[in-house]
């Protein structure tokens, strides 16, 4: 038996072939085409015709001029990949979502399962904060993964927390109920965010915000730097604001640029007369639009690899897009992919409106992470 094809609209998954299962997904909504292909198979079991845990490669032609990868991870089979195909989609350089609608390519079950692929070792051993049903933790998630998911920013925190913080600092990303402790510690220690036992209705928080706060309660606000794109200036101290004045910084930009812009993979600091050289580390990216926000973070020194975490994508078993560069890139490359890192989530009535979390988007909220070189 060799491939089958069907088409889908509406973000519907048609129902697999007997002794097929799923292989590619082209999303066909946009100019050009957007492609997920399985590249390894984590989890061998199928469901209806869904492996269980895979690695999907997302490629498009902006992918292949620029040599860098695009993959996303599915870990509850077929309800990851219903939650995928009806609520996602993914931005292209002409910022089109192409989503919900195209083709999906069935291949033989016993060539599906048996694929293996070195991205698999790309992504990192911890998952991230997801989403807890009927709250509003999108924001504890972002601050979590922004501060302990840059080994070099977890380490930084490390060296001034509490002794009974380490651990929870150490676990938060890689267990649920470690999360769970953290985010009750950070309440009623420092009233950062709000107490996670609370309705859900009432949930709210800003990881913009939130991060600052941390970093000043930890005093390690000289070694890093959340710059607040929106509100045009570096928040070492919570709420958008500065205090004392001994503590504002003086930020040096090219003329007349945004911190959008590709030579921000960097900034130079003033510091007690000196400057300082910082580097990028991880990005917040929220959206009033839909209420929402996720993050990307750093997965090397080089810059070479970084992953999107997104509280509901993780609820639902789906896990980044985690982009990498080819080595040497230019910065240019390198910031002008950020656009489109993200998933891009369908919401309101009929799935009609898209909200596109992305760090370039026009209505987006922006903290931008710097770590002291």
């Amino acid at each position: 038996m060799g491939e089958s094809r069907a088409k889908f609209k509406d973000g519907r998954m048609p129902e697999a072939p007997p002794g097929a299962a799923l292989s590619s997904v082209i999303f066909r909504n946009c100019e050009a085409d957007t492609v997920l292909t399985l590249v390894h198979a984590l989890d061998g079991a199928l469901e209806s015709g869904v492996i269980r845990a895979g690695v999907w490669e997302v490629a498009d032609a902006e992918s292949s001029e620029m040599g860098r990868e695009r993959y996303v991870c599915t870990h509850d089979g077929l309800a990851s990949f219903t939650w995928l195909l009806a609520n996602y989609g993914f931005l292209d350089n002409d910022n089109c979502t192409n989503g919900r609608a195209g083709e999906v390519i069935f291949a033989p079950e016993e060539d599906v399962v048996s694929r293996r692929d070195a991205a698999a070792d790309l992504f990192p051993p911890w998952n991230g904060v997801a989403q807890s049903p009927g709250h509003g933790w999108c924001w504890f998630s972002s601050t979590c993964t922004v501060m302990f998911g840059d080994e070099r920013m977890r380490a930084l925190l490390l060296r001034g927390a509490p002794e009974e913080w380490r651990p929870l600092i150490k676990g938060a990303l890689y267990n649920a109920d470690v999360a769970f402790a953290l985010q009750e510690a950070l309440f009623k220690t420092l009233q950062i965010g709000h107490d996670p036992r609370q309705a859900g209705h009432l949930d709210s928080g800003n990881a913009i915000e939130e991060y600052p706060k941390l970093l000043k309660h930890l005093g390690v606000t000289h070694e890093a730097i959340m710059y607040n794109v929106k509100m045009g200036y570096p928040t070492t101290c919570g709420q958008g604001r500065l205090k004392p004045a001994s503590q504002v910084l003086t930020i040096k930009l090219p003329s007349k640029a945004s911190v959008r812009e590709p030579m921000h993979s960097t900034l130079k600091v003033l510091r007690q007369g000196a400057w300082h050289r910082y580097s990028l580390r991880a990005i917040v990216v929220g959206s009033h639009q839909c209420g929402h926000q996720v993050a990307v973070v750093r997965l090397d020194d080089a810059g070479s690899r970084w992953i999107l975490i997104d509280a509901d994508a993780l609820m639902h078993g789906l896990r980044g897009p985690l982009i990498v560069f080819p080595e040497g890139a230019p910065a240019g490359d390198v910031w002008r992919t950020f656009g489109n890192v993200a998933m891009s989530t369908y919401y309101g009535a009929g799935k009609q409106q898209v909200c596109a979390l992305s760090p370039n988007a026009d209505n987006a909220t922006i903290g931008c992470v710097y770590l002291r070189e």
